[in-house]
């Protein structure tokens, strides 16, 4: 099976339905035999895109105005949960913890299903340019805890 074939059966198995809950529409799909494919849609709320690098399926995420800015929906994950615990104590450990958590494409679906409402707000007009630069910082962080 190819990269568009596996990427049009996750998005069978696991988008489809969340998208048409959601009044998502495909606005774009891309497929090339060299190293993946995307299909993105969107709504008011929201840009999604469903990608396959190389043979692993993801979802990012993107507000819905202005240019695509499309994040990891486990970066955008770790950043709600810090954000759900900003007032507890954290260990660097736990945070540590937090930050490199990885989650498999169900449990991304299930961010953008559970959390509508978190998604919408921290990608609103009004929050946009604080949020964007604050999982900047967070892919950093990621980034520099792995060496």
């Amino acid at each position: 099976m190819g990269y568009k074939e596996t990427l049009d059966e996750e998005f069978k198995q696991h988008l489809a339905s969340v998208a048409a809950e959601q009044e998502f529409e495909v606005y774009e799909e891309y497929s090339s035999n060299t190293g993946g494919a995307l299909i993105k849609l969107r709504n008011q709320q929201l840009r999604i895109e469903l990608v396959n690098d190389r043979g692993i399926v993801g979802l990012n995420i993107s507000p819905p105005i202005g240019k695509e800015k499309f994040m990891d929906a486990e970066l955008i994950s770790s950043y709600l949960n810090l954000i759900n615990r900003k007032n507890d104590e954290l260990t660097k450990w736990t945070r540590k913890k937090i930050v490199n958590q990885r989650i498999g494409l169900s449990d991304q679906i299930n961010l953008l299903k559970g959390h509508t409402k978190d998604l919408c707000q921290i990608f609103s007009k009004k929050q946009l340019k604080q949020t964007l630069k604050e999982l900047d910082k967070l892919g950093e962080e990621r980034f520099n805890n792995m060496f």
